[in-house]
């Protein structure tokens, strides 16, 4: 079969904000934060000719948000209809919040969100304003340890509720299911040069060591490592991946009285062990063995979905999609919602698609998508992020609902 070309046109843009903002779930949400450790940014990829485009956004944020989306779909109305408009957040936890309906993980930075929507929309006309290459394309494989599940059941626990019996902790679990693959895409010319590179895994961005501090986390050092090798100026687009139950694997809490009474828990980096947990995460990513990508063409689908399927009340929008793009044979399908590694088993492909990518934090996110297991187990994902996101509890159903909307759109996709 041929290998997959496609016209690609590309572009980024720096949107770390230029005063103080407010950061999304740094620990911090009404502080004002101006030091910057590197440099936020959203990546761009406009795939296809003119009436047949498909354009794919990427932000160093905690999440895109309604407001940021609506934007977007308003400015480009004239050139992409919003069914071909793929937009998802990196998840980085150091970037300031432009989701207005979480104000319990960061105050909303109302300036910053028009600043980022403006620049956005002028790259984008920008892009299109020239001519595209005509890029073929292809995929790698790899796998990282960076990782490790969060969800850990213990027997007994003493916190600030009292005693608890089997409650489950957001402790390191190495028995827990952890999703360690890397992939990465690249579209090259004619010249074999890169037109722009795709990336994903499904690992937080958590870990990063200085609370007040604006940073793309590990995302910024794996793109600024691929620009080394491919370019300084070539776009990297970085898709977060099911990773609701996942963060960095950093050191545990030490030997003392509150170990003693919750067992081993996280601890954070010191600068220099962020350096080193990064640094091998960027040699993991960077080991790349190429093949190419089959089939032929580009297509979008999305699949309406509410949000009440997902968690109980809350603030609106109370309807959203799950998206679907597909690259020849390739299928990246993105999810509204900080998707637990559970659901990966969902992603079966249907022929001729050979494989998917999962991505969490598309467009809106209610909030975080358990299983019905996780439910009934209680932790954070199940529950406890609830009053931070402003919603009353997740759906009881929100397993079979969810796995019954990727199949279909799976099914979709592989018919468009």
């Amino acid at each position: 079969m041929n290998q997959l070309a496609v016209v690609a046109r590309a572009g980024f843009v720096d949107i770390t904000p230029s005063g103080p903002v407010t950061l999304g779930a740094s620990g911090l949400p009404d502080t004002p934060v101006s030091a910057v450790s590197d440099p936020l940014e959203a990546n761009i990829l406009v795939l296809g000719d003119s009436g047949d485009l498909v354009v794919i956004v990427t932000f160093d944020l905690l999440y895109v948000g309604h407001d940021l989306r609506r934007m977007l779909e308003d400015r480009l109305a004239h050139v992409v209809p919003p069914t071909h408009l793929f937009l998802a957040a990196s998840h980085t936890h150091r970037a300031p919040m432009v989701d207005s309906t979480k104000p319990s993980l960061g105050r909303f930075a109302s300036a910053a969100l028009e600043t980022i929507a403006d620049q956005v929309y002028e790259e984008v006309r920008q892009r299109l304003s020239g001519d595209g290459l005509l890029a073929t394309v292809d995929v790698s494989y790899g796998s990282h340890s960076a990782g490790v599940n969060r969800r850990l059941r213990r027997r007994a626990s003493v916190g600030r509720r009292g005693l608890r019996f089997n409650p489950v902790l957001m402790a390191p679990n190495p028995r827990g299911l952890n999703d360690s693959t890397v992939r990465r895409m690249r579209f090259m010319s004619e010249d074999k040069n890169v037109v722009a590179e795709l990336w994903s895994t499904a690992l937080h961005p958590t870990a990063f060591p200085f609370q007040d501090r604006m940073s793309a986390d590990f995302p910024g050092y794996v793109r600024s490592a691929i620009r080394s090798d491919a370019g300084a100026g070539v776009p990297v687009l970085f898709f977060q991946g099911f990773s609701g139950d996942v963060r960095p694997l950093t050191p545990v809490n030490g030997l003392g009285l509150r170990r003693f009474l919750q067992g081993r828990r996280f601890a954070g980096f010191s600068p220099d062990e962020y350096d080193e947990w990064v640094g091998q995460l960027v040699c993991d990513v960077l080991n790349a063995s190429w093949e190419a990508v089959t089939g032929e063409g580009v297509a979008s689908v999305r699949l309406p979905v509410d949000r009440a399927s997902f968690v109980m009340g809350g603030p609106p929008p109370d309807k959203g999609w799950l998206h679907a793009l597909r690259l020849g044979d390739m299928t990246i399908l993105g999810v509204p919602g900080e998707v637990v590694t559970e659901y990966s088993s969902s992603l079966i492909p249907v022929s001729p698609i050979t494989d998917i990518w999962g991505v969490s934090c598309v467009d809106h996110v209610w909030g975080y998508m358990p299983t019905h297991e996780m439910l009934n187990e209680g932790g954070y994902e199940a529950h406890g992020f609830c009053q931070l996101f402003e919603v009353d509890s997740v759906n009881p159903r929100v397993e079979s609902a969810l796995r019954t909307s990727l199949t279909t759109l799976i099914s979709r996709i592989a018919d468009s």
